[in-house]
């Protein structure tokens, strides 16, 4: 997929974090949005769900994706230990153009 080629090619991370962009990125639908539950990223990277939150916190601070909360029914807002709704950088498109 275009996000998982993006991944893949995105340098200058730690392995760990490398390994989550590519976890979320092998997750992420057509529009670069993927919500996988953090227990299933921590089983694919092999490791702890706080490491996970860590790298997610790291990624979105070096711009490679942003999250968004959702909303339970009820209208309150689910947690992070459940489930990250992460959208990718959607300048993957444009990178995928200029090579």
């Amino acid at each position: 997929s275009r996000s998982a080629n993006w991944a893949r090619r995105t340098s200058g991370l730690s392995i760990a974090a490398k390994a989550v962009l590519m976890a979320l990125a092998d997750h992420a639908d057509a529009e670069g949005k993927a919500w996988p539950k953090q227990k299933t990223l921590a089983e694919i990277t092999c490791m702890t769900d706080r490491n996970v939150r860590r790298q997610i916190v790291k990624l979105e601070e070096l711009g490679l994706l942003t999250r968004e909360e959702r909303f339970r029914p009820d209208g309150e807002v689910r947690r992070l230990g459940r489930e990250v709704e992460c959208e990718l950088s959607l300048t993957w498109l444009q990178d995928l153009y200029d090579t």
